[in-house]
């Protein structure tokens, strides 16, 4: 007689429902990792383009509660698990209600009592927190922080709350199941576009001695005037200049 059978039964005797549990398992498995690798992705570079910013860091719901899926230091992390630890805070605020935070000095700032001067005891002064949005509702945030009060321009403001709508792309993607392939395409093209057009304006400070602002409005002329879309009048600003980091371009003429 034939011994008891261990371990998993063969495909053809699972039962159909637990097949398709796993399969969804393994999709939501690797759906997680290429999102929390395409979020990684976007703190990187928002740091990289805006200039002032000491960390940047992301805020998703997970497992019933919210948790810091990419950060790009320790204090940036410290900082957004004080606001997990105290209930309050700008990140927490932006995430729960889809509004955004731009404090320019947190020594001036009368909310989230508990949760400030932790933040200044880690020396932190400026912090944006820009929501994040699938299908319509708030479902985490972007925090960017300074040690310097008042250390954000509003051209890099607008760039965080462009972050946070490229950060909110990736989320929509992967609820909606897209390959990984064509996320990070989608991803990709995003970010290179806003790097394009942060070169561009570092350029022009570089050459023309502009502030960010007036570099920016540059840009933005040279768009009007030509007809042309900024990120192409940018990339051509970034190409002309590339042969000799000295020498001015032609398209910014």
């Amino acid at each position: 007689m034939t011994g008891p059978r261990f371990g998993p039964s063969p495909p053809d005797r699972a039962g159909p429902a637990l097949l398709d549990g796993l399969r969804a398992q393994a999709t939501a498995d690797q759906s997680q990792l290429v999102l929390d690798a395409a979020l990684v992705t976007v703190v990187t570079v928002c740091q990289a383009v805006i200039g002032h910013a000491d960390g940047v860091s992301i805020t998703l719901p997970r497992d019933g509660r919210y948790t810091t899926v990419a950060a790009s230091n320790d204090v940036v992390l410290a900082m957004d698990h004080d606001q997990y630890d105290t209930g309050q805070g700008p990140c927490l605020d932006a995430a729960r209600h889809g509004e955004r935070f731009h404090i320019d000095s947190l020594g001036a700032e009368d909310r989230w009592s508990e949760f400030v001067p932790r933040a200044r005891a880690r020396g932190i002064e400026s912090v944006l927190s820009s929501p994040l949005l699938a299908a319509g509702a708030a479902h985490g945030a972007l925090n960017i922080y300074s040690s310097t009060v008042g250390a954000f321009a509003v051209h890099e403001k607008q760039w965080a709350d462009d972050f946070a709508l490229r950060a909110s792309g990736v989320l929509t993607a992967a609820r909606q199941a897209l390959p990984s392939e064509r996320l990070t395409g989608q991803l990709t093209q995003a970010l290179t576009s806003r790097a394009v057009l942060a070169r561009a304006q570092g350029w022009l400070m570089h050459r023309d001695g502009l502030d960010a602002a007036a570099a920016w409005a540059s840009l933005t002329a040279m768009s009007k005037r030509t007809s042309s879309p900024l990120r192409d009048v940018c990339a051509q600003l970034v190409d002309d200049a590339r042969p000799g980091e000295g020498r001015p371009g032609g398209a910014d003429r």
